[in-house]
């Protein structure tokens, strides 16, 4: 935990400063899952309150399974530009995640993301480095592509797919672990936001079928900025 009270203490001075925006959302989801790694198959409240600045964004994010009526994971997350090289943006991520109600240990993770707008669509690296969760020392890359759609200003629409290489993340195994896609879609009305997102990810390797599977899950949610 220690590590990150640096960037954390940095983070609440930035925050307190003017013309910051709070954030809050709340959602329901069929299943947990994190990068691939799929803890739960109980239904999901999720709940996500934060600052963002200039790009910056410190938040605390919440996972709670509605069958065992507990909280499954609890994270606190800071991340934000670093610097822009030509029309490439590189950005950092530094997360601490708390697993209360199982034997999972608690985990940190910070990474680096390089990304490129290519003619309306995002291509992204994500490299992170993490400890705990009784994998010390291991890494995961995760490869993006992103096409936004907007529909016009209050509709927006988001197509994704995702290749992750896996070294040691919640398994001791390494290598390229799966594949997903996605679509994220956002009304918004005045104040409030909802939206919607559908996740489906195919097993790469059978090395990972511990704590990985083929596995789907359907978010409905809804936003607020104050």
């Amino acid at each position: 935990m220690k590590k990150i009270l640096l960037p954390l203490i940095f983070a609440l001075g930035m925050t307190a400063s003017a013309q910051t925006v709070g954030t809050l959302n709340t959602s329901l989801q069929n299943n947990s899952i994190i990068s691939g790694f799929t803890p739960s198959d109980d239904p999901m409240f999720q709940s996500r309150f934060g600052f963002k600045k200039n790009g910056y964004a410190l938040n605390a994010w919440t996972d709670y399974n509605l069958k065992k009526n507990n909280v499954r994971e609890l994270d606190l997350n800071l991340s934000g530009p670093i610097t822009t090289l030509d029309d490439i943006t590189l950005s950092g991520y530094a997360g601490y995640f708390i697993f209360p109600n199982s034997q999972i240990n608690d985990m940190n993770e910070s990474g680096i993301i390089l990304s490129k707008n290519i003619s309306g669509i995002t291509l992204s690296n994500y490299l992170a480095k993490f400890g705990g969760a009784g994998s010390d020392n291991g890494f995961i890359n995760k490869i993006n592509l992103i096409d936004a759609i907007p529909i016009d200003d209050k509709i927006n629409v988001a197509a994704s797919t995702q290749l992750v290489y896996n070294d040691r993340y919640f398994t001791q195994s390494s290598g390229f672990s799966h594949v997903s896609v996605s679509v994220d879609g956002a009304i918004k009305f005045s104040d409030m936001t909802l939206t919607a997102r559908l996740y489906k990810q195919w097993m790469l390797s059978n090395n990972f079928n511990n704590a990985f599977k083929n596995s789907y899950c359907i978010n409905i949610g809804i936003g607020k900025e104050f």
